[in-house]
């Protein structure tokens, strides 16, 4: 589900060892790129736009409360599926 993330890992080593600024520049690169491919996932699968918008949305917040940029950069599906799982359950509650 996450083209592209290889060069944001990439750009993560390249900044390592920079200020803040460099982990939210490649935070937000990394929002950008998971939210799109985690939109194009599910709407591929046939979830409706607006509900595919808003459990990424759900998922990315979660991972941002809970990983730093380093842990986001590697982390493996097994450990996104979980959290898109959970947003899944809390939104179908609403």
């Amino acid at each position: 589900m996450r083209p592209g993330l290889i060069a944001l890992i990439g750009t993560l080593t390249f900044l390592g060892g920079c200020n803040q600024a460099s982990e939210d520049a490649f935070n937000s690169q990394y929002d950008k790129k998971f939210a799109a491919s985690c939109v194009s996932s599910a709407t591929q699968r046939g979830a409706p736009q607006s509900a595919a918008v808003q459990l990424c949305d759900c998922a990315l917040k979660r991972m941002d409360k809970t990983f730093s940029a380093m842990e986001k950069a590697s982390m493996p599906d097994e450990k996104v599926n979980p959290i898109i799982e959970q947003c899944v359950k809390e939104i179908r509650q609403t």
